[in-house]
């Protein structure tokens, strides 16, 4: 819809300058069990508002769950502990969250055999117990392997996969399907033909409700391979597939991620040509389990975490060589960058929704400390962020969480003064882009005297693809020399929006499409030409470029049916705050008749895409 040649006799000059501010800790929390005991965290998620919800393991008499769940700016809301049945051990793994923040946390726990059975439990977002679900498997307990994970669906429904010991099966593959109400849905279990360990490590979902476990496989008693089941939402298996590397040594799957295209793409660890050092390994199969690709990377490797992004590009994050690494391919395979950070490491690693990466572990320093990395899409490096704990030992992130803002989470063990390792949980607030704007509505402009009278405008931020959608906004009051600071929420750097100008009485003004780089300061002056605005746009008043101003009803067109609105008000000589006092001078005279009059006259209108 682009119309009519312009509209505002009430011109607006803009130049926008954008400030980011400093990247210091909103909050810094610390969790500390009575008695100063030992407390190490597992995993930690967000809620859509927000909430932080950190699982983890804390020392009483034995070990025990704790789940701790913190608002937006760190107040901690609740902490539940759980101590299983026969008050043994317990050892926390995964937490997951479904669409009514309902928190769902598993690990082992230790039961009435000597082996530990697996436990999941339900709270609701208020902290309170809704269920729990023990599994004790057929050869009663699950010895040696504790590794958990959980997903939830957009049904509320929970999968569970852990390494369970079978009867003269070894260790299998156990993945189980619960509804909301901790009904079971169904029980897989999956044992290789040779009857020796499989190990899950992680699950997945694909946007059809397929899901996806993996992990590892001791196949001919040689070693380990990567193992990839793929299971359907009744539970019935589509497919099994092996990644054997090409030096035939251990193998192990780590982590796993489903792209938009719903290809599976699955990381680790491989043992080169049988050498004493392991590479970073990625094997991405179709969501049929054909082999796409495979690529191998580094040596005295360790990896820990892989993630995709939109365009279906491949990150993965560990260490190499005693640095922290991060690996991207795109979605071919094709190796694009690779970024180190020396004597580090990094366990986790997210991107928000602009294309940055961040990675988060440890750095050695005098002993180790949080580390945590921005790097933009361009893969430049931001900010990097430390933190040594209360008593200077050692302090190591375990888990990372990025919100839709660019707000970072981390949580890890930091030993405390006179205290064992605690759990700390560290928010570091996405710089939010503050954009000074000098702006000049026509009808408010005194050319004579350069000056403009005070008025609030509204800025809306709109993507440039169709149907345009609205992104960010904000209000500022232009001050006499027009400038105006406006506070966004959302980071708009590297990408391309409208800035579209709202006045209560002038003409809705598109900018051109513009981006900005992430540096301090960014300028864009729509004063200084009319090509500043979408389709010219724009009324010179003097030698500034200026918003029309008249379109008093707000239907983005300047025609006589604002001018008989302010001829009428006119008429009865009205005062004060008035829509129809296009001036600014407190009355509804001639001189505001004149100025919609004109812009009339023109059909002065509405352009944008």
């Amino acid at each position: 819809m682009k119309k009519l040649t312009r509209i505002f006799i009430t011109a607006i000059l803009l130049t926008v300058t954008f400030i980011y501010q400093s990247l210091n800790a909103q909050w810094i929390q610390r969790f500390s069990s009575p008695g100063n005991n030992s407390d190490y965290p597992g995993s930690m998620v967000m809620d859509k508002a927000g909430n932080v919800y950190v699982l983890g393991t804390t020392r009483q008499t034995n070990s025990d769950f704790v789940t701790i769940k913190y608002d937006p700016n760190g107040n901690q809301k609740w902490v539940q502990i759980y101590n299983g049945p026969a008050n043994k051990d317990e050892y926390a793994q995964s937490i997951a969250i479904d669409d009514s923040a309902n928190v769902y946390v598993s690990g082992s726990s230790g039961g009435s055999e000597l082996e530990p059975d697996y436990a999941l439990i339900k709270y609701n977002q208020y902290g309170i117990l809704q269920w729990i679900r023990r599994y004790n498997g057929p050869w009663e307990g699950i010895a040696y392997s504790y590794t958990t994970d959980i997903i939830t669906d957009r049904n509320g429904n929970i999968y569970y996969t852990a390494g369970s010991n079978g009867i003269g099966t070894g260790m299998d593959f156990l993945t189980i399907k619960y509804n909301s109400n901790g009904d079971t849905l169904w029980v897989r279990r999956y044992n290789s033909p040779d009857s020796l360990d499989e190990s899950p490590s992680c699950i997945a979902m694909d946007y059809s409700g397929n899901i996806f476990v993996s992990g590892r496989s001791n196949r001919n008693n040689n070693n380990y391979d990567f193992i990839t089941i793929k299971y359907d939402s009744s539970g019935t298996q589509s497919w099994v597939k092996f990644y054997n590397g090409i030096g035939n040594a251990n193998d192990e799957a780590t982590c796993m991620k489903i792209d938009n295209e719903g290809n599976v793409i699955v990381s680790g660890a491989g043992n080169y040509n049988g050498a004493t050092y392991y590479e970073y390994m990625t094997v991405k199969y179709d969501n049929t389990g054909i082999r796409l690709w495979d690529r191998i990377y580094g040596n005295y490797a360790l990896l820990y975490a892989n993630e995709t992004d939109d365009s279906g590009n491949v990150y993965l994050a560990g260490e190499v060589n005693l640095k922290a690494t991060i690996v991207k391919y795109n979605a071919d395979g094709d190796l694009k960058w690779i970024r180190s950070y020396p004597e580090s490491s990094v366990r986790t690693i997210k991107l928000d929704h602009f294309g940055n990466i961040y990675a988060a572990g440890n750095i050695q320093s005098n002993s180790f400390d949080y580390m945590t990395l921005k790097y933009n899409k361009s893969a430049e490096l931001q900010w990097v962020k430390t933190y040594n704990g209360t008593d200077n030992h050692r302090d190591e992130i375990h888990c990372l969480v990025v919100d839709s803002l660019g707000n970072s989470f981390v949580s890890g063990a930091s030993e405390g003064l006179g205290s064992y390792a605690d759990i700390v949980t560290i928010n570091y607030p996405a710089p939010q882009p503050t954009i000074n704007i000098t702006a000049i509505i026509e009808g408010l402009y005194n050319i004579s005297s350069g000056l403009m009278v005070k008025d609030t405008v509204k800025i809306y931020v709109r993507r440039t693809t169709p149907p345009y959608l609205l992104f960010d906004s904000a209000s500022a009051v232009l001050d006499s020399n027009g400038k105006g600071t406006f506070n966004f929420h959302y980071n708009i750097n590297y990408v391309i929006n409208y800035y579209i100008v709202r006045h209560r009485n002038s003409l809705e003004t598109w900018s051109n499409p513009q981006s900005f780089s992430n540096i301090s300061e960014l300028n864009y002056d729509f004063t200084a030409s009319k090509n500043k605005a979408y389709g010219n746009n724009l009324i010179l008043k003097g030698t500034r470029y200026c918003v029309y101003s008249g379109d008093v009803n707000q239907d983005r067109i300047i025609d006589l049916t604002d001018v008989v609105k302010i001829y009428n008000d006119a008429g009865t000589f009205a005062t004060g705050y008035k829509v129809t006092d296009l001036n600014g001078n407190n009355i509804t005279d001639i001189d505001d008749i004149l100025i919609a009059y004109n812009n009339s006259l023109t059909f002065t209108g509405l352009i944008r895409p």
